[in-house]
This record gives C-alpha cells, structure tokens and sequence, in this order.
C-alpha cells in the first residue's frame, strides 16, 4: 500500500499473522529504495489477524 501527503510518502506492507511472510524479493526493494534516498520512517510492516473475541 501506497499513501502520500504532498510530499511525505509511507510504503506499507501488510502480512497476516502465520498466514503471509516476507518474500524474498522485499528485502531488495527495500535495499534498492534507500540507496535512492528514501529513509526507514517512509515504510511500515503491518502483521495482522483475524482474532474471534
């Protein structure tokens, strides 16, 4: 997920508790953004569940 105000920008990914990992791939990316000059506060991991009260 993708979010911006003007020109703050949040990279987002969302994963689900036991059900979704990292793929290999998102490490790189990762790597890649901030050699371009994007800082860690600009992404966001998101574990979530479906939890039944």
């Amino acid at each position: 997920m993708v979010c911006w105000n003007g020109e703050a920008v949040v990279f987002a990914e969302l994963k689900r508790h036991k059900k979704d990992r990292i793929r290999p791939t998102q490490p790189r990316w990762l790597e890649a953004a901030l050699r371009v000059g994007l800082e860690p506060k600009n992404f966001l991991l998101v574990e979530w569940d479906l939890a039944s009260e």
